[in-house]
């Protein structure tokens, strides 16, 4: 109780905010969940509180102070160099997917995407394995191609083991394939 005293008094938008307040329950129109459920659906009569509505700073006509983001330090890869981009793919080694053994499927090993010229000069072909050396970790990876990708930039998807969050040179290369 004491957390939500200090809370209230603290934070303006839960100025008035008490346990009393959430736990409040007064007649919902329409009729929900008593003798007729026709009208009501197949919801339930809520006897433990309706909650309390917010009011931000906005409906209290107050001025809201918009911060800008500050851009990360412009990047540029050198001459070997390729900028690898990181980008944000729906199924992916993140906290939503993997506890799902059904979409395990849908997630892809770990690769990278480049513009077939540069993909070209460095003589890596499409579906190509290839070595992502990032910060000091050599990575082995698939090599895409894709004409919509800039020329010197390798798309990487985040989230798929591959430690990438925010754009970084890294250097590419075939990874030699030893025949015994």
């Amino acid at each position: 109780m004491r957390v939500m005293e200090r809370i209230a008094s603290q934070v303006p938008d839960y100025a008035g905010v008490t346990y009393q307040k959430l736990a409040e329950v007064v007649d919902q129109w329409p009729i929900i969940a008593r003798a007729d459920l026709y009208y009501g659906g197949t919801s339930y009569e809520n006897s433990q509180g309706l909650g309390v509505q917010l009011q931000p700073a906005a409906q209290r006509g107050e001025q809201i102070p918009l911060g800008w983001l500050q851009p990360s330090e412009a990047v540029s890869a050198g001459e070997r160099d390729i900028l690898a981009v990181p980008i944000t793919r729906l199924y992916d080694r993140g906290k939503t997917a993997i506890p799902s053994v059904l979409l395990h499927q849908r997630i892809p090993q770990p690769y990278l995407v480049l513009h077939p010229q540069t993909a070209g000069r460095m003589g890596i072909a499409d579906s190509s394995l290839v070595s992502l050396h990032l910060n000091g970790l050599v990575i082995q990876v698939t090599a895409f191609l894709d004409e919509t990708v800039p020329e010197n930039v390798a798309l990487v998807p985040r989230s798929l083991g591959i430690p990438i969050t925010d754009p970084v040179p890294v250097e590419v290369e075939v990874v030699e394939k030893i025949v015994a």
